[in-house]
């Protein structure tokens, strides 16, 4: 007699469940059960035989994220009919919602255009500090220009030889400065 050959993994039957069964409990049909598996949506595996295999605690982690579906039996008029009273009270209340719509749209519109306003008075202003900025960097170039003059000079006034040596008092450590007399 030959033996069956395995295809893939063992697969421990109790944690998994047929296509058909996990399609029974989501309350969706297989054809949904098996993209949900290719899309990865629910985790299984196929059995050495070809059929998908659900993992239960995938079925299980669905339902406690999602609930069941429920869809009406094709025989069942009563769950149709309520179904469709629960469509129609769903149209009566956006028909009833639109004109509160398009007061909402009003308000949302005029809040709109203060967000507008003020962001063109914001990029005046920008603009405006921004002109300000410009002529204060100009100044503060005009200003270095004349510290570098003033530090020649004084570079010039304090290089040895020059008419009003200053020195630095060093015995005392205090560091201020004294005019030297000329010989």
């Amino acid at each position: 007699m030959a033996k069956k050959r395995q295809v893939g993994p063992k697969i421990d039957h109790s944690e998994f469940v047929s296509a058909p069964e996990a399609a029974r409990m989501l309350g969706v049909s297989s054809e949904t059960i098996r993209k949900h598996l290719a899309g990865g949506k629910l985790s299984g595996q196929r059995d050495a035989m070809g059929p998908w295999r659900v993992e239960r605690a995938s079925v299980e982690a669905w339902l406690a994220k999602f609930g069941q579906k429920k869809r009406p039996r094709l025989g069942d008029h009563s769950a149709l009919a309520a179904e469709v009273g629960r469509l129609a009270e769903a149209v009566d209340r956006l028909e009833r919602d639109g004109t509160q719509s398009s007061e909402h749209l009003a308000a949302v519109t005029r809040e709109r255009d203060r967000y507008r306003a003020d962001a063109s008075t914001m990029r005046e202003t920008a603009l405006q500090l921004n002109a300000a900025a410009q002529e204060a960097n100009g100044a503060l170039r005009q200003v270095l220009a004349i510290l570098e003059r003033q530090s020649a000079a004084l570079g010039e006034l304090l290089a040895p030889g020059s008419p009003q040596d200053l020195q630095i008092d060093r015995a005392s450590g205090s560091g201020r400065a004294f005019e030297l007399s000329q010989d």
